[in-house]
């Protein structure tokens, strides 16, 4: 009487998992898959995200102060931690975006003005978000933040805490007005010293903008590679030939048709006066940059420590984010050592 009695509760267990009365409706937050937010939670329960180093989840407070937040527990100072795959929705999905206005912090917004958030990388590569931003949102969207919540790992962004918390933000320009400054600079010279414009009238569009203002996120060399792809089309190949000749020729130097814009950028150093190796030294920035964006074209292992010590480095950075920051860096560099080079 008693095996039966075991026997027929282990059976009623066996038929209650594998013939479980199904929910309602789907319970998109609780899905292991990402869905960019297109299923409505409108009706469900509102999503939980991760808010301390527990792992103990909670509903996002909604019209209240961030002293509540602190108060709770919720994060450090309301920020919490994510993947950094959370960015692909807004660099990929129409209507949504994301940029860096400092090296490691800016905005996101999603369509129709239903919101931004405040976003920034810390240390370990994991994204930190204002959660009453992300409170802000519709649910769908905030499901969709809640499906790529994370343990906290590392501080909270550098740049973004202390301008937000402490108003005392770093200098950290970010990679967009760098290179927009240092092409004005360089193009500021020319039209002073030779009355030229050497660069055409043209950036990238807005969604590579922000791909080039938010850098790596998924940990892989393969995106310096295609970040490079467009840095470079946007630095070097809105140099126009014509000028450059000019400029060499005004020099008192020997133009080759056959040399296209980073070695005549060597060539006009050397007009300037420096010696070839010097004038090499400086370009090899732009060599390496030219490196990399063929490197986006092959497929296979791809040899990228030339590449970088081209850009100063002895060896490939330890993470694409790290590589990103050397190849924006040496680029900046060079061009304003070229700028400064033909002032004097």
């Amino acid at each position: 009487m008693i095996c039966q009695k075991i026997l027929g509760q282990k059976w009623h267990k066996f038929l209650s998992n594998f013939f479980s009365k199904p929910y309602d409706k789907p319970k998109f937050e609780r899905s292991p898959w990402h869905y960019f937010g297109e299923q409505s939670t409108e009706d469900s329960v509102m999503p939980s995200f991760i808010v301390n180093d527990e792992g103990e989840r909670q509903v996002l407070p909604q019209n209240t102060y961030l002293q509540n937040y602190i108060q709770n527990g919720i994060g450090s100072f309301g920020y919490l931690w994510f993947r950094p795959e959370v960015l692909q929705k807004y660099l990929q999905v129409p209507g949504y975006s994301v940029s860096f206005h400092m090296r490691n912090w800016g905005i996101a917004s999603v369509p129709g003005d239903k919101g931004t958030i405040d976003v920034g990388i810390n240390s370990q590569g994991l994204i930190n978000a204002f959660a009453p931003d992300i409170a802000d949102l519709p649910p769908s969207e905030q499901a969709y933040w809640a499906s790529y919540s994370s343990l906290p790992s590392g501080e909270v962004c550098e740049e973004m805490f202390q301008t937000r918390m402490q108003q005392n933000p770093p200098h950290s320009p970010g990679v967009i007005d760098l290179m927009r400054n240092s092409c004005s600079r360089l193009n500021s010279v020319y039209e002073e010293k030779f009355s030229i414009d050497l660069f055409k009238d043209m950036e990238p569009n807005r969604q590579e903008l922000c791909k080039l203002s938010i850098g790596p996120i998924l940990n892989q060399y393969t995106e310096v590679t295609e970040l490079a792809k467009i840095l470079y089309g946007w630095v070097i190949e809105t140099m126009q030939i014509t000028p450059l000749r000019n400029a060499i020729n005004a020099l008192g130097g020997t133009v080759d048709n056959k040399l296209r814009q980073i070695k005549l950028l060597e060539t006009t150093l050397i007009a300037k006066g420096l010696d070839k190796s010097e004038a090499r030294s400086i370009t090899a920035p732009l060599v390496g940059l030219n490196e990399l964006r063929i490197g986006a074209a092959h497929i296979g292992s791809l040899e990228l420590e030339p590449s970088f010590q081209l850009m100063g480095a002895s060896s490939t950075p330890e993470t694409p984010r790290a590589a990103w920051h050397l190849c924006v860096d040496s680029v900046e560099r060079c061009l304003s050592t070229i700028t400064a080079t033909l002032e004097t």
